[in-house]
C-alpha cells in the first residue's frame, strides 16, 4: 500500500501539460490527495476534455527523445 506520493510525483514531474488539465478540472487537490484524482471522472465523456487530453498526449509523444 502506499500513500501515493509516487504516483503524484511522477504524474507531476513527468507530464506537466498532463497535471495542469487536470488541476484545470479538479483543482490541485490531487497533487496532495491522490483520490482526489477519482474527480477526473466525471470530464471522461466530456468531447473537449477528450480533446485536450488527446493534444497533450500528442506533444509529448513529439517532445519524447525516441
Amino acid at each position: 500500500m502506499t500513500n501515493g506520493v509516487t504516483p503524484r510525483r511522477f504524474v507531476v514531474v513527468s507530464n506537466p501539460k498532463l497535471s495542469r488539465l487536470i488541476s484545470s478540472k479538479i483543482g490541485e487537490g490531487w497533487m496532495k490527495n491522490l483520490q482526489e484524482l477519482r474527480g477526473i471522472e466525471r470530464f471522461a465523456a466530456d468531447l473537449s476534455f477528450q480533446k485536450e487530453w488527446r493534444r497533450i498526449k500528442s506533444e509529448n509523444k513529439q517532445d519524447s527523445p525516441h
